[in-house]
């Protein structure tokens, strides 16, 4: 007898058993640990075997597996750039030291100078990271017993 009820069998022995055995690992709320793939993404779906597909609803994916933006404070310059111009022309004239003359095309160099500058960089910008989950990605989903939620990570 076992809670106030007879047992007749060796089976409803072992039934009463498995009972107890699932109830004492619900009330310790273990988690499921499983792995999915991304089959949709607006809105997310995930897809753990051929029958069972989670939606967004019940997904709790963080803020790294998403797009999102960052505002930096940010004081720098631009590397130096250099852009070393010349300015030519090119000259046509008539040689006349030679016999008869002959026509003959020079360059002149009117001048050049170094362009190295910099731009500086600086103030509060925003910058956006592009993470978010794409169709085929694989994930991790965690899930505690007795909860709706499913962590995506």
């Amino acid at each position: 007898m076992i809670g106030g009820k007879k047992l007749n069998t060796g089976a409803e022995w072992l039934t009463m058993m498995k009972d107890i055995a699932v109830k004492a690992v619900i009330a310790s709320k273990p988690t499921t640990i499983v792995q999915g793939e991304v089959i949709a993404t607006s809105p997310l779906s995930i897809q753990i075997d051929q029958k069972l597909i989670l939606p967004s609803e019940c997904l709790r994916v963080p803020q790294h597996l998403t797009d999102y933006e960052v505002n930096i404070e940010i004081d720098t310059a631009t590397e130096a750039t250099s852009t070393n111009t010349q300015h030519t022309h090119e000259v046509n004239y008539l040689d006349t030291t030679i016999n008869g003359g002959s026509e003959r095309t020079t360059t002149s160099e009117i001048g050049s100078f170094d362009n190295t500058h910099t731009h500086e960089v600086k103030g509060t910008k925003t910058i956006t990271f592009y993470n978010a989950l794409k169709v085929g990605d694989k994930v991790i989903l965690i899930r505690q017993q007795g909860r709706t939620n499913i962590f995506c990570f």
